[in-house]
């Protein structure tokens, strides 16, 4: 395994752990690679994939409160592609990898009716494996990209979510609903074939291949060894 010496996505300080490994993924072993796995504290390989658990509508129970236990600021190319990870307490909320939660900013707004309502809710693709960052199964991990723009007249345009999620602090609430969508679906018998697999990124960001990546090498399962990486 090889190691940049550089703010890591896939263990930020929070973890305390300053290394990245290279882009370049492969289930076999590389002379002298550290090992990454550490046990969880659950086993949560038996849960079914939940869907839409938490929401404003329609939910079989309301948002939830989760807690913010860390931010860090892993920068980017400029202002605006500056990108936030994020650890929050969830309390134990189930979900899977490939997965979102959606977070509801503070403050209301005016809707096409007149009407001030609360603002709406933007998903995240989560970006922890289903044991979290913290390997309890008691967290998750957003990964989000802080969207500042200038329109067509020059005026700077800020995201209404991804602000407000950057802009938080350890401690801080938020509103939050999921989890929603598919999940990330590994070959049959990977782990004991120890099938090669090629990730291929079509937009989605970092934060899903960031869940996917945790669950294969950082999260040692019983039963889901995985060799290495190159």
């Amino acid at each position: 395994m090889q190691f940049a010496r550089k703010q890591c996505v896939l263990c930020p300080s929070f973890l305390k752990c300053s290394r990245v490994p290279a882009v370049r993924v492969h289930a076999a072993v590389t002379p002298g690679a550290k090992n990454l796995r550490e046990r969880t504290t659950v086993n949560l390989e038996q849960t079914e994939t939940p869907l839409n658990t938490y929401n404003v509508k329609g939910g079989k129970y309301p948002p939830f409160k989760g807690k913010v236990l860390a931010v860090e600021r892993l920068g980017g190319r400029d202002k605006e592609r500056d990108v936030t990870n994020i650890v929050i307490d969830t309390g134990g909320v189930v979900y899977h990898e490939g997965q979102s939660f959606g977070v509801q900013p503070l403050g209301t707004k005016v809707n096409s009716r007149g009407v001030s309502v609360p603002n709406h809710v933007r998903l995240y693709s989560i970006a922890a494996s289903r044991y979290g960052d913290t390997r309890d199964g008691r967290t998750t991990t957003l990964c989000v990209v802080r969207v500042v723009y200038k329109d067509a007249e020059g005026k700077e345009v800020r995201g209404l979510c991804s602000n407000y999620l950057a802009d938080t602090k350890p401690g801080d609430e938020l509103t939050m609903t999921g989890p929603s969508g598919a999940v990330l679906l590994l070959p049959e018998q990977h782990f004991e074939q120890k099938t090669p697999i090629v990730c291929v990124s079509t937009g989605t960001g970092i934060a899903p291949f960031r869940s996917f990546w945790r669950r294969l090498f950082y999260d040692a399962v019983p039963g889901h060894e995985v060799e290495g990486f190159q």
